[in-house]
């Protein structure tokens, strides 16, 4: 006998289940593979979104703070300058001549400034808009 059997239709059958089982299980195969792809996009994206918001607060909650020590120290600066400024207009020359004279009264502007390091100088001018007096070293003060 021949041992050489031609393919009858039992092996065709099973040879045409295993060619379409194959697609399918790969099709299978990319699918999940690409499920699993998206999950983990999607999680990344999730998480993302959630960073973005979390260090938005954060930053946002930072800028107040700021702004309320910012706002803080310009108030503290201005009420010194406004106390200076007050202390500096009840010392006019003409209001007590035994107090020593003109040439203290920069002295005593430069006293009152020592603790303030938002004001430089002083200028005291009088409505004409004439240099009156000047805590600023002697020919520095520029009365533009």
């Amino acid at each position: 006998m021949d041992t050489t059997r031609p393919p009858g239709p039992a092996l065709t059958g099973v040879a045409r289940r295993e060619r379409t089982r194959g697609p399918t299980l790969r099709v299978r195969l990319v699918v999940f593979v690409l499920a699993t792809c998206g999950a983990v996009w999607l999680s990344a994206l999730f998480d993302t979104l959630q960073d973005r918001d979390a260090t938005l607060l954060m930053a946002e909650r930072q800028h107040d703070n700021v702004a309320g020590a910012l706002a803080e120290q310009a108030a503290r600066a201005l009420q010194a300058t406004d106390l200076i400024l007050q202390q500096a207009a009840l010392l006019d020359p003409d209001a007590f001549p035994a107090f020593n004279g003109r040439a203290a009264i920069p002295d005593l502007l430069r006293r009152h400034m020592s603790g303030v390091p938002q004001v430089r100088n002083l200028f005291l001018f009088d409505p004409g808009r004439h240099l009156h007096l000047s805590s600023a070293p002697a020919g520095s003060a520029n009365p533009d």
